[in-house]
């Protein structure tokens, strides 16, 4: 990182200092600030050294602010000079940049390709033809990503475009051929740390590109050092298009299935694991409801730990599939909470509680190990906690990564009711 970058990076930082620095001439300062920092920004290499000596002559006018950011800069040099930088997780393929990761997410996905599948946005909400699209789609995860974040430019932090070394960003598709596709899969898990694959499932109102996005933030967030892979099916991506993701979502489970048995029989791994959230969850345990385990061949991974993370499901639906997951998988773990705001809503609409409600509607199955979320602050929203939630992600990555009963993960406390045993997340004293 040079001198220019460290200091854009400081300015960034105090940036919602800077108003009461600059008292009453902020409005002008504010717009004269961002024009040079838009030149530093255009300024070919061998230019930016003029442009950060220009910015610093036009700082002189403006003292509070001068000696506030070269207290800021200096802090952040002497950061960058001790390279106090996180250790980033080692998930099989992964290449480390300068100051990004970058992820490999291998995904199959039902949807109809973009007029251009090299350019965003890759895949498009509608169906594809019946047949499953593969390849690998490349996201990059910053240094100082912070867990439960998917970092995204941000205005007035002076952040005009993605940049890999600061936001969680897809870097590119690569589409493949299924055999091409499963010969890179197979070389990348044997060079891995661990033999495994985790599957991400998406929810409602999801795009391609958020979705790997979302894939390569959690592997990172479990510190997962297996093989992540993302099966996505066509959701619009829009929020008035609650029912056609839905129809969309229950069209899909018969090529979820094809991707499932392929990741557990043609990649050499030894366990896959699968997390599906929101509608996801209607793909991922109708799939599983008929999928025939019994007849996969020797020496094939075992399916192993189940997330289902607030599904929006129709719980008296999700207690018919659950009857047919025994002997599907090694363990089912269902997430839910109270203040799910989202789920209301999808209740509302549809009249039924939904698998992903708790309180009176919290759902319990002999078979699968119910979780209640209640208590964790899971935000405004309480929807996409499986991603947000530090807590929650704790808990998940000792599930995958250590298979861990809930009495050995800690923080949460047994709950015994008439209908059988929840667990529930206990609230951390202040």
């Amino acid at each position: 990182m040079n001198d220019t970058e460290i200091l854009i990076q400081a300015l960034a930082e105090m940036w919602t200092d800077l108003p009461p620095l600059a008292d009453d001439e902020w409005e002008t300062f504010e717009a004269a600030l961002l024009i040079r920092l838009r030149a530093i920004e255009g300024a070919q290499l061998f230019e930016r050294e003029d442009e950060f000596d220009r910015l610093l002559e036009f700082l002189d006018r403006f003292p509070a602010v001068r000696e506030r950011l070269l207290q800021t800069y200096s802090f952040r040099a002497q950061q960058v000079q001790r390279g106090a930088v996180r250790v980033p997780p080692k998930i099989s393929g992964s290449i480390k940049y300068q100051r990004y990761l970058e992820i490999p997410i291998f995904y199959a996905t039902d949807r109809e390709a973009a007029a251009d599948v090299h350019t965003e946005p890759f895949f498009t909400g509608e169906r594809g033809l019946g047949q499953l699209s593969y390849g690998v789609v490349r996201v990059s995860v910053p240094d100082d990503h912070r867990s439960g974040e998917i970092e995204k430019p941000i205005w007035w932090k002076l952040q005009f475009r993605q940049d890999p070394e600061c936001h969680v960003v897809v870097l590119g598709v690569e589409p493949a051929n299924r055999q091409a596709f499963i010969a890179r899969a197979s070389a990348t898990l044997a060079r891995g740390v661990v033999p495994e694959a985790l599957v991400f499932v998406h929810g409602y109102n999801v795009s391609f590109v958020e979705a790997a996005r979302r894939a390569a933030q959690i592997a990172y967030d479990l510190q997962f050092q297996g093989l992540t892979m993302l099966y996505s099916w066509a959701s619009e991506g829009a929020t008035l298009q609650y029912l056609v993701d839905r129809t969309n979502a229950l069209w899909s489970p018969p090529r979820f299935r094809e991707f499932l048995t392929l990741a557990l029989t043609e990649l050499g791994a030894t366990s896959v694991h699968a997390i599906a959230h929101s509608m996801g969850n209607e793909v991922l345990a109708n799939g599983l409801a008929a999928f025939d385990s019994a007849g996969l061949p020797p020496g094939s991974a075992q399916l192993n730990e189940i997330i289902l993370a607030a599904p929006d499901v129709d719980t008296g639906t999700f207690r018919d599939l659950a009857a047919r997951f025994a002997g599907r998988a090694r363990r089912f773990t269902l997430y839910a909470s109270a203040n799910d705001k989202a789920l209301g809503i999808s209740q509302g609409v549809q009249k039924y509680p939904r698998a992903g409600q708790a309180g009176e509607d919290l759902t319990i199955i002999v078979g699968v190990e119910t979780i209640d979320a209640s208590e964790v602050d899971t935000g405004l929203v309480g929807h996409s906690y499986i991603g947000d939630n530090n807590t929650i992600l704790t808990d998940v990555s000792r599930l995958v990564r250590k298979h861990e009963p809930p009495e050995e993960r800690g923080g949460m406390a047994a709950v015994d009711r008439d209908d059988g045993r929840y667990w529930m997340f206990v609230p951390t004293r202040k």
